[in-house]
């Protein structure tokens, strides 16, 4: 197997040019849109001959990422994307000082700079695609109080498929009859070299599609640890796996978890919900169904140990919003 090239080699002096040119560009008028259509042409070309990397600042940081990657253009589009997750951390970190958090799905490192914007408690990031995981360490590498953890989470049994990547995400895809296997590992596994993260008491999960069966084998430890729970809701990628989020929640329930509050893929703030709600959350489920991933929720449940949280963060979040909204859409923080 041939070398990868460092980091700083992947770099693309024409890619950079090209994503910064996207990432300023307003279609506003017909040359504009023209610009676009030739800037997107050759972007793709650029990512079919081996997708370099480009720079763009984020949160206070400069991140490095594939030019395929699509979190510069989404927060661009949506202000919101992503943001609430950093004042739930930021109420989480008031309530319990020595915070530590676990990163699900971290991708290129873009969450814990986030939360780093906002508060500062550790962060263990755990990042199954090979690809990322180098651009991480990088991304991170200046951040104190951050461990990585290259592995693939879900119920710590082999999986019959392989990781693939695509726009910024990496994605398990079931192939049945696969030779090789890929092998996974549970929270538990994971935390038992870890120690400093047994007692977190804020977990985000974004693993496009596993969610579920990584937290249904969390559940012990969930019990145990009680942390606050923010994971992505989208029956499209759950039921590609067989995964239930209705039995999870339900299993949730089991465990003292009581509250929740759900959030738009827009970063939008929705609606809050008891978990015992069964009519309330067939709907969702089934609102959210059907829409082939473009249209799905983030859920952060609350342990009953919990409730103030869960209370204070539901009025911030619709004061917040009412002012957002007030302000014609513009930032109030």
């Amino acid at each position: 197997m041939p070398a990868v090239p460092p980091l700083e080699q992947r770099q693309s002096p024409l890619a950079q040019r090209v994503f910064d040119q996207l990432l300023a560009i307003r279609p506003t008028g017909m040359l504009a849109r023209l610009a676009l259509k030739i800037l997107s042409a050759v972007r793709r070309r650029l990512v079919a001959r081996g997708d370099p990397l480009v720079c763009f600042q984020l949160d206070g940081a400069m991140l490095l990422a594939p030019l395929s990657h699509e979190l510069a253009f989404a927060r661009r589009n949506l202000p919101q994307y992503a943001i609430c997750l950093a004042r739930i951390a930021t109420v989480v970190h008031r309530k319990y000082s020595d915070l530590t958090c676990i990163d699900v799905g971290a991708n290129i490192g873009d969450t814990v700079v986030l939360l780093r914007a906002h508060a500062r408690f550790p962060v263990l990031c755990i990042e199954g695609s090979g690809e990322f995981f180098p651009l991480l360490e990088h991304n991170t590498s200046a951040l104190p109080d951050v461990e990585r953890e290259l592995c693939l989470l879900a119920d710590g049994r082999a999986f019959a498929g392989s990781l693939t990547t695509h726009h910024g995400t990496g994605q398990l895809v079931a192939r049945p009859g696969a030779e090789v296997a890929v092998p996974t590992r549970t929270i538990q596994q994971v935390l038992e070299s870890r120690p400093r993260f047994r007692q977190a008491k804020l977990l985000k999960v974004d693993t496009d599609g596993f969610d579920i069966a990584i937290l249904q084998a969390a559940l012990p430890w969930l019990a145990e640890a009680r942390p606050v729970v923010f994971f992505e809701y989208d029956p499209h990628l759950f039921r590609a796996h067989g995964a239930d989020g209705l039995a999870l929640l339900r299993a949730l329930g089991t465990i003292g978890y009581q509250s929740a509050l759900v959030f738009q893929n827009d970063g939008d703030f929705l609606l809050s919900a008891p978990l015992a709600d069964d009519a309330l959350w067939l709907d969702l489920d089934q609102f959210y169904s059907g829409r082939a991933g473009e249209v799905y929720g983030d859920v952060c449940v609350f342990h009953r140990e919990d409730r103030d949280l869960h209370d204070m963060l539901h009025t911030g979040e619709r004061m917040w919003f009412q002012r957002f909204r007030a302000n014609g859409g513009s930032s109030t923080e």
